[in-house]
């Protein structure tokens, strides 16, 4: 699974480095308090992060417990100092045993789902605001 933040580079640009960062921080520690244990989490760069998941219980759930942290996001605000973000993910997923074993066409098909995702998500957010 490949995760990236909407709008990142409008919270530095507004906000300074340092809360991009702590957004980061953020970001993985919710992510890691959520998922249902995954084996790996890992930041590619940038606002960009990794997880790899060993076993999942069922595609179904699985997908279900990522929206489930979606909504988290929704409803928990990045704080401190004043500041308030929404963090508004993009997510791309891949199954092994849907896109192969093969690690590079796993990252791309991720990668893939993930931009979808982002353009989606900025179409709604571009919608929302005419």
């Amino acid at each position: 699974m490949i995760c990236d933040l909407n709008f990142f580079k409008e919270i530095n640009d507004e906000y300074g480095h340092l809360t991009g960062d702590n957004v980061l921080i953020f970001t993985a520690n919710c992510w890691h308090k959520n998922l249902p244990n995954p084996n790996i989490i890992a930041r590619l760069g940038g606002d960009e992060f990794i997880m790899f998941f060993e076993q999942i219980e069922s595609k179904e759930k699985f997908i279900k417990k990522i929206n489930e942290v979606r909504n988290v996001f929704q409803k928990n605000l990045y704080k401190r100092d004043g500041i308030e973000i929404k963090v508004i993910p993009s997510i791309g997923i891949a199954f092994v045993e849907e896109d192969g074993i093969n690690y590079e066409h796993l990252y791309h098909t991720c990668d893939s789902r993930m931009y979808a995702d982002k353009k989606n998500i900025k179409d709604q957010y571009l919608k929302n605001e005419v």
